[in-house]
């Protein structure tokens, strides 16, 4: 289900939404996006999708129109017009990896994740990270998207016969649920800690609330924000698609203060697709 949440930061700039479903093949998303773009018909792209789906909108608008990605992304280099607003896999889980291996004494890690380019990079930041602590990343699992169903028995297998101690999580979506409830069945969430860099708080529900045994998440949350900016949020989300929607989480706000920085730049006449958006969305 679909809802567009009007702000009145945008109000004095009319902005018409276009929607694209980003959860499909990332040849698919790009072609509908690279149609947009060439008819004219949109004048900026924001997204919170994959990384695979972002690198392939990247290479059909870079340096066309602008392009703001809001989500937790895997770093490195971007085409002129390009700007990310989440963070790189050093900066979201460096510190929470060194908190976790001293909290609980951990030696062992294991990394499992779905197989594309965020993943592979977050698991190199973390096994940079295990070694700055003295603990050894002693496992390591990718799985394509969508199967963690099939491969739930042979990884509890593996995570039990390596005498695992921790786990970082970088599987997504249906994948993330999966798999934590796979943990929970087999008695190994009492024993495992388990850090997550795509957690949020519909994923936590669907996992099991607060029963979940030792879990934590590196995305910040939503329900714990108090400004006002965020409980204005809520009550508009709440009044257009009523208390059964899925809940707002840092994915949707980051999404939202997206759509509203296009719409600042817009307003200053920084929208450009170059080479300057990044510092301009900086400074901003």
């Amino acid at each position: 289900r679909r809802g567009r949440v009007r702000a009145d930061p945008c109000a004095e700039h009319r902005m018409d939404l276009v929607l694209v479903d980003g959860g499909r093949a990332p040849a698919a998303v790009a072609a509908q996006v690279a149609g947009l773009v060439g008819a004219g018909a949109v004048g900026a792209v924001a997204g919170f999708h994959s990384s695979d789906v972002h690198r392939a909108v990247e290479a059909v608008v870079g340096g066309r129109v602008p392009y703001v990605f809001t989500p937790p992304h895997e770093g490195g280099t971007r085409l002129p017009g390009v700007a990310c607003t989440g963070v790189g896999p050093g900066e979201q889980l460096t510190e929470a990896v060194g908190l976790l291996t001293e909290r609980h004494q951990v030696r062992r890690w294991a990394l499992v994740g779905n197989d594309y380019i965020w993943p592979r990079a977050v698991h190199r930041a973390a096994r940079d990270a295990a070694a700055g602590c003295h603990a050894q990343v002693v496992l390591e699992h990718r799985v394509p998207l969508g199967q963690v169903d099939r491969a739930l028995g042979r990884l509890v297998e593996e995570l039990r016969a390596h005498r695992v101690q921790a786990v970082l999580v970088s599987l997504i979506g249906r994948d993330l649920v999966a798999f934590n409830r796979g943990l929970r069945h087999s008695g190994l969430d009492r024993r495992l800690v388990r850090l997550s860099g795509a957690l949020e708080e519909n994923g936590l529900l669907a996992c099991g609330g607060d029963d979940t045994g030792v879990l934590y998440s590196c995305m910040d949350s939503f329900a714990s924000l108090t400004d006002d900016r965020a409980l204005a949020l809520t009550e508009r989300h709440r009044a257009l698609l009523g208390p059964t929607a899925p809940v707002l989480d840092s994915y949707a706000r980051g999404l939202y203060d997206g759509v509203h920085l296009v719409a600042a730049l817009a307003a200053g006449r920084a929208l450009r697709a170059d080479a300057a958006l990044p510092a301009a969305v900086r400074r901003l």
